[in-house]
C-alpha cells in the first residue's frame, strides 16, 4: 500500500478546489482516480519490479515456480490486494469532502497495515487477542504471505 498516493489524491483536490472540475467530468470519480492509480501501479511494476526481479533472478538463488498456475494466482492475488488497497485510500480520501484533514487518517491506516498485516511481525508472534483481530481484519490479505 506503500506505493499509493495519500487518498489518492482527493484532499488535495478538496484543498486545492480542484475535486469541483472533478466532479463535472462526465466519469465517476472513483473510476477516474482508480484507472489513474491502476496506471501508476502498472507503471512502477515495469520500470521497477521486472528489472530488479531479474536482477534478483542472475544474482541470487530465487526458487521460480514451474506451474503457470501459481503465477496467475499470485497475479489475482496481487491484483486484488491493490484493489482493496485503492478502494481503502479512497475512503481515506473521501473523508477529506468531511473534514478539514484527512492526513492522519492515511498515517493510522499505515500503523495499522503494518502492525497488523503481519510485515513487521510475523502475525503468528503476536499476543493471542492482537492476533485474533489481525485475522480478521482485511490487512494481513495486503501484505503477508
Amino acid at each position: 500500500a506503500a506505493f499509493l498516493n495519500n487518498g489518492l489524491g482527493l484532499e488535495q483536490s478538496v484543498r486545492t478546489g480542484q475535486i469541483a472540475i472533478e466532479l463535472m467530468r462526465p466519469v465517476h470519480l472513483f473510476y477516474q482516480l482508480m484507472c489513474k492509480e491502476w496506471g501508476q501501479i502498472a507503471y512502477q511494476f515495469v520500470y521497477k519490479f521486472l528489472p530488479i526481479y531479474t536482477l534478483y533472478l542472475f544474482v541470487l538463488p530465487l526458487h521460480v515456480p514451474s506451474s503457470l498456475l501459481t503465477f496467475i494466482w499470485t497475479a489475482v492475488a496481487l491484483m486484488l490486494a491493490a484493489y482493496i488497497s485503492i478502494c481503502i485510500n479512497f475512503l481515506i480520501g473521501a473523508l477529506a469532502l468531511w473534514t478539514t484533514e484527512s492526513r492522519w487518517l492515511y498515517w493510522v491506516n499505515y500503523a495499522f497495515s503494518m502492525l497488523l498485516s503481519g510485515f513487521l511481525i510475523p502475525i503468528e508472534w503476536l499476543p493471542g487477542w492482537l492476533e485474533l483481530i489481525s485475522r480478521a481484519s482485511f490487512y494481513p490479505f495486503l501484505h503477508y504471505v
